[in-house]
C-alpha cells in the first residue's frame, strides 16, 4: 500500500486526495476490491500466502490506490486510468512491463459503441477499452507528454461547472481530447482507433517472423502446434464467441535427444488478439527425458474474464524460447 501511494503521487505530481488509506479484507464487493472513497476492501480470497492469489493482491491495492485520483468520470476513463496507473505502479516496483491486463472486450470494439450499451451487461469492458485507450496513448506520445496530459487531465476533474449542482466536472471524451492535445496527429490517431473505431488498429507490436523450431538446449524441436477445445481434443482453427469451458488449449508437439538424465527447457508464451495488443503472457517449461524422445505440453490460453462471452475475432499465440520465437498459433472466434 505504501509503495503504490508514493508511486502514484510521485506519477501525478499531486498529493493524494486523502490522508488516509485502510485496507479491508471483507466479502463486501462484487469484484476483487473497490475503493469506497473511505476505505479500500478487497475480497479475502487475496489474503492468503497460496502463490496464486496473492500474486494478483499488489495490483489490485494499486488499482484501487489510483481510484483516488480516478473517480465519477464516465466509467471507461476511471478504469481505464486506474487499471494504467496500476500497470505502471508494478512496473515500478517489480520491472513487470506496462502494458494492458484486461482479456477483449467482448460486447464492443469501440469506447463510443460500448457507451451506448446496458450498464450492468457491459461494466466490465470499461477496464479493457479504456486501459487500452490510455496505453495507445502512452506509447504515442511517450511517458513524459502522457503524464503531463493524465496531470492536466486530472486537474480539470476539479474544475466546477457553472450552474450543474455538482462540485468538479465528470471527465469524459471531450477533456480526453483537450487533455491529451487531441489536434496532434498521434492524439487525434489513438482517439478515432479506439473511441471512434474510425482508425485502423496498428498492428506493428506483433512477431510476424517465422517460427524457429529449434530447441537451443535439447538437440530439439517443436513439431507440430496448434488449439484444441480441452486436453486430448482435435485441432481446432475457430470456436463460437458462446463456448462456455476456459479449457482451450495450446498443444505443442515436441521431438528431442539427449543422453542422460533431464533438462528443463523455460518457455514464454505470449497471447496477441486483432487489435495487436498483447493481452497475456506467462512463463512455463518443457522437460526431456533420456529415456524417451519426444512429448506433448499443453497450456490453457485465452480468458473469459468478461462473462460467458468471448470477444470476436482473430488470436495469435507465440511461444519462445529466450527470444526466439518457436512456434505460434492461431484460432479464431465468431459469433
Amino acid at each position: 500500500v505504501e509503495n503504490a501511494v508514493i508511486t502514484a503521487e510521485n506519477l501525478m505530481a499531486r498529493p493524494l486526495p486523502t490522508n488516509y488509506v485502510g485496507v479491508l479484507f471483507e466479502d463486501a464487493v462484487w469484484f476483487a476490491g473497490t475503493n469506497f472513497g473511505t476505505h479500500i476492501a478487497i475480497r479475502p480470497r487475496y489474503d492468503v500466502d497460496d502463490g496464486i492469489f496473492e500474486a494478483d493482491l499488489p495490483s489490485i491495492i494499486a488499482h484501487e490506490v489510483a481510484h483516488y485520483y480516478w473517480r465519477g468520470n464516465a466509467d471507461w476513463v476511471d478504469e481505464g486510468m486506474a487499471d494504467f496507473m496500476a500497470s505502471t505502479i508494478e512496473n515500478r516496483r517489480d520491472g513487470k512491463s506496462i502494458g494492458v491486463t484486461n482479456p477483449p472486450c467482448p460486447s464492443a470494439k469501440n469506447i463510443a459503441d460500448l457507451e451506448g450499451l446496458d450498464f450492468r451487461s457491459a461494466f466490465s469492458c470499461n477496464y479493457s477499452l479504456g486501459e487500452r485507450l490510455f496505453f495507445a496513448m502512452y506509447r504515442a506520445l511517450g511517458e513524459s507528454a502522457f503524464w503531463n496530459g493524465a496531470r492536466d487531465l486530472y486537474d480539470m476533474s476539479h474544475v466546477d461547472t457553472p450552474n450543474d449542482g455538482r462540485n468538479g466536472t465528470p471527465i469524459n471524451i471531450s477533456h480526453v481530447r483537450d487533455a491529451f492535445g487531441g489536434e496532434s496527429e498521434s492524439a487525434a490517431t489513438v482517439i478515432s482507433r479506439w473511441y471512434d473505431g474510425t482508425e485502423a488498429h496498428d498492428l506493428s507490436g506483433m512477431d510476424t517472423s517465422a517460427p524457429n523450431p529449434r530447441f537451443s538446449e535439447v538437440n530439439g524441436e517443436i513439431e507440430r502446434a496448434y488449439v484444441s477445445l480441452g486436453r486430448d481434443e482435435p485441432e481446432t482453427r475457430e470456436f463460437s464467441a458462446g463456448y462456455d469451458n476456459y479449457h482451450v488449449v495450446l498443444n505443442l508437439e515436441y521431438s528431442y535427444e539427449i543422453s542422460d538424465g533431464q533438462r528443463t527447457v523455460p518457455l514464454k508464451i505470449v497471447e496477441f488478439y486483432e487489435d495487436g495488443l498483447e493481452f497475456r503472457r506467462k512463463t512455463s517449461t518443457i522437460t526431456a527425458w533420456s529415456w524417451s524422445t519426444e512429448g506433448t505440453a499443453r497450456f490453457y490460453i485465452g480468458s473469459r474474464s468478461f462473462g460467458s462471452q468471448w470477444a470476436t475475432g482473430r488470436y495469435w499465440v507465440y511461444v519462445y524460447e529466450g527470444e526466439n520465437k518457436l512456434a505460434e498459433a492461431t484460432y479464431e472466434v465468431v459469433p
